[in-house]
């Protein structure tokens, strides 16, 4: 990992954007890495389809924080379709690496995945 995107990482562990809570979200969910204990709670605000305010927060190490951090800056503005459409690639690319071993792969997405989840059961609950 080069110190560019080191330094990236540890910034946005130490002083991440966008961590706090929601008031009356339309979204709020948290999951759990159960392989290493990283928690998180992934909380949207919607207009329409389109991720009005995107927020989160929790704890673990500084991959998944700073992944939840970078989410939630890139999240915001996008329609509910293409958060959903986010993968591993997308992921990596926002914190700036080509590859993780997989224990880190599960760190770094489960910011995503849970916001994934999250409107996923939101579009499930809307009225067609």
């Amino acid at each position: 990992m080069s110190d560019i995107f080191q330094e990236t990482i540890l910034h946005h562990y130490e002083h991440p954007s966008n961590k706090g809570k929601i008031e009356n979200p339309d979204v709020k969910i948290s999951d759990t890495n159960t392989l290493c204990g990283d928690k998180v709670t992934m909380y949207a605000r919607l207009n329409g389809r389109v991720l009005e305010e995107v927020k989160f927060d929790g704890a673990g190490c500084a991959i998944s924080m700073a992944s939840a951090s970078l989410l939630t800056e890139r999240a915001k503005g996008m329609s509910i379709r293409d958060v959903i459409e986010l993968g591993q690639r997308d992921v990596l690319e926002m914190l700036g690496l080509e590859s993780l071993t997989p224990m880190r792969i599960k760190c770094a997405m489960l910011g995503v995945r849970t916001l994934q989840k999250g409107l996923i059961e939101y579009e499930s609950k809307k009225p067609v």
